[in-house]
């Protein structure tokens, strides 16, 4: 062979190599600052910037992406029917990424991404991300932002601490007020798609502001966010429901407190690693949950309130954005369920809440059933 014949056969060895690269293109893409959405395409070789990509993007209301089974939603997606928001050649970024900046998007909107080559192969799996209103859905660094401020404040009354660390060595920060020798513990988001930092810091804020000599006798520990790595990708545009932390383990069921006896929630059970409540390998083996277990063991608060999901201003499918007024009502009627369950249940009421996974005895007031027809997933 001789250097002619060898610097061909180099060469359409590079031809293949180029695309067959091309053809496994791994499309990815976060939302950036809850404004607008990132997206990049992985696994590409550098000079394959040449070629010429096509992004295709489809959009759905808030109610259009299902509660379960998303990624078999997304597949079923026909992106023939989806528009070209980009056709040309990308740029690499400071890393070597091939990016692209999707700035038409809007908050409350969940959006489905296709990437193809210039030949129209569909290129790697569909990405699907999801807007949520910063105002309902609040970053990490605004509630560290707004702790800092309330610390600033009410520098007597107020203290900013650390806690311990995640899975993914994220400080678990929150707030220490008033008097610590008779406490309130509240904890938000042990589940990372349901509830607390923003009921939280709005209470504490009111209560520094208008009620200060309530903290003579009696404080509040505040621990916004307990599951920080897993509610990241929700702010970072995941679309779905996110319970457990970074290792995949269920935190409000990995304390030491029954653990051995595997339960059968929701009909999934908690000792299967692969569920959604798994309970861990052993008692206590999250960060989180050992996080929790001190704070517990360091301030003995007389009461212990830990936030989830149900009648509560966000939950990853109820509130999403501020003017959603459907949901509004829903959780409104949410609501009296649970004054219902509250102050009427030795009384033997008629009407009854049907969930998606059981019948739930608790009546709501005047509400047989009729928020059903406020679902739309």
């Amino acid at each position: 062979m001789n250097i002619k014949q060898l610097l061909l056969a180099i060469g359409i060895f590079f031809n293949i190599f180029h695309h067959v690269c091309l053809a496994q293109g791994i499309l990815s893409g976060t939302v950036v600052e809850q404004k607008y959405v990132s997206l990049v395409v992985q696994n590409i070789p550098v000079n394959s910037s040449v070629d010429t990509f096509v992004i295709k993007r489809m959009e759905f209301g808030r109610y259009l992406i299902p509660y379960s089974n998303n990624q078999k939603f997304i597949k079923n997606c026909d992106p023939d029917k989806a528009a070209i928001i980009f056709k040309g050649t990308l740029k690499p970024d400071s890393m070597g990424y091939l990016t692209y900046n999707d700035q038409q998007v809007k908050q409350k909107y969940s959006y489905v991404y296709w990437l193809q080559n210039k030949h129209g192969k569909i290129l790697g799996n569909p990405v699907c991300l999801k807007l949520r209103d910063p105002k309902v859905w609040m970053s990490q660094q605004s509630i560290e932002k707004t702790m800092d401020s309330l610390v600033a404040k009410y520098p007597k009354w107020a203290q900013k601490t650390t806690f311990g660390k995640t899975v993914n060595n994220l400080p678990i920060n929150g707030l220490v007020v008033g008097n610590l020798k008779n406490a309130l513990l509240l904890v938000g988001y042990t589940h990372a798609g349901e509830s607390g930092a923003e009921l939280h810091l709005a209470t504490i804020a009111q209560l520094l502001k208008n009620n200060k000599k309530y903290f003579r006798k009696a404080g509040i520990i505040v621990i916004p966010v307990l599951n920080i790595d897993s509610r990241n990708l929700l702010i970072n545009g995941q679309p779905d429901y996110v319970r457990t932390n970074a290792n995949g383990v269920d935190l409000n069921r990995n304390f030491p407190a029954n653990w051995e006896k595997p339960d059968n929630s929701y009909g999934i059970k908690t000792d299967d690693p692969n569920s959604t409540t798994y309970r861990g390998p052993f008692p206590a083996s999250e960060p989180e949950t050992q996080t929790l277990m001190s704070v517990m063991e360091t301030y003995k608060p007389t009461v212990f309130f830990d936030y989830h999901w149900m009648g509560t201003i966000t939950g990853c499918n109820l509130l999403s954005y501020l003017d959603d007024t459907v949901m509004k009502l829903e959780l409104e009627l949410y609501g009296k369920l649970f004054h219902d369950g509250f102050f009427f249940r030795p009384k033997k009421l008629n009407h009854h809440f049907a969930s998606k996974t059981a019948q739930n005895q608790v009546p709501p007031s005047d509400m047989p059933l009729q928020w059903q027809k406020y679902l739309h997933f």
